[in-house]
């Protein structure tokens, strides 16, 4: 399983993208709580199961990185940190094997599984899954992961940039 960061693992987490997103660890306990069980959600309904693993495994193999869910699963270099961004349409982030989940998945109705499928969708990227506008391939792993009641058909791989608007005096 990923490692959840926390500050007693001393991960290097100092990663800000131009718009202010960062990787943070974890000091909220509610919250380390709640990725726990989101752990425990992908091993109970992804890697116990498996006739969903054999699919998940099937989709994850057809993305750039070319291994199944399973060995990203088990990457020990895999961190997961908290971003405290609550853009609207963020819910996470991934930088090679850094993830981020957004503070405001923590909020939802049934933020266990929205934050499984989160985990789920940015393992895709570090499987090579595309970014970007027009790129869907992270996404579509959440159906074959058991995770369709979760997917998005409009996600893509990089939220919308909302325009800076300047005012000149």
């Amino acid at each position: 399983m990923p490692n959840i960061n926390r500050p007693s693992l001393k991960h290097p987490t100092n990663f800000r993208t131009k718009d202010g997103d960062s990787w943070l660890p974890f000091t909220d306990d509610t919250q380390i709580t709640q990725m726990i069980n989101a752990f425990m959600e992908i091993n109970s309904k992804v890697i116990w199961e498996k006739s969903v693993l054999k699919s998940c495994n099937c989709a994850f193999a057809k993305l750039p990185g070319r291994r199944d869910f399973a060995s990203v699963w088990r990457d020990p270099d895999v961190f997961v940190s908290f971003n405290p961004s609550t853009d609207p349409g963020l819910f996470g982030i991934t930088f090679k094997k850094d993830i981020a989940i957004a503070s405001r998945v923590f909020q939802f109705p049934d933020a266990v599984r929205w934050i499984a499928a989160t985990l789920v969708h940015e393992l895709a990227h570090v499987n090579g899954a595309p970014g970007g506008m027009e790129s869907k391939a992270a996404e579509a792993t959440l159906p074959p992961c058991g995770f369709g009641d979760k997917f998005n058909p409009a996600t893509v791989g990089m939220r919308v940039r909302r325009p800076v608007r300047i005012e000149f005096a």
